[in-house]
C-alpha cells in the first residue's frame, strides 16, 4: 500500500466526513510511514486540494513530531475537502 493509499485508510478511520478536522497527531499514530514520508503525502493532498491545514495557534504543541509545516506555517491538522 502507498504511502497516500495508507493516509486515505487512516483519515477515513478517524473522521469519514467532508469539513471536519482530522488532527495531525492522531493521523501519524494510525500510519507506519516515516515523518519525512508522512509530510510529504500530506502536503501533496493539500497542495492537490484534496484536504486543507487546520492552522497551528496553539504554542502548547512543543513537539514538532505533532505538526506538519511548509514555508507558510505549521499545521496541527487536515480538514477533508471532499473524497480523498
Amino acid at each position: 500500500m502507498s504511502g497516500r493509499e495508507t493516509i486515505h485508510e487512516a483519515v477515513y478511520q478517524l473522521e469519514p466526513r467532508a469539513g471536519a478536522r482530522v488532527s495531525i497527531r492522531e493521523l501519524q499514530g494510525k500510519v507506519s510511514l516515516s515523518k519525512c514520508e508522512f509530510d510529504r503525502e500530506i502536503l501533496s493532498l493539500v497542495y492537490t486540494g484534496k484536504v486543507g491545514f487546520h492552522q497551528h495557534a496553539d504554542f502548547s504543541v512543543s513537539s514538532s513530531e505533532a505538526l506538519v509545516a511548509d514555508a507558510r506555517g505549521s499545521y496541527m491538522g487536515i480538514v477533508l475537502r471532499g473524497a480523498l
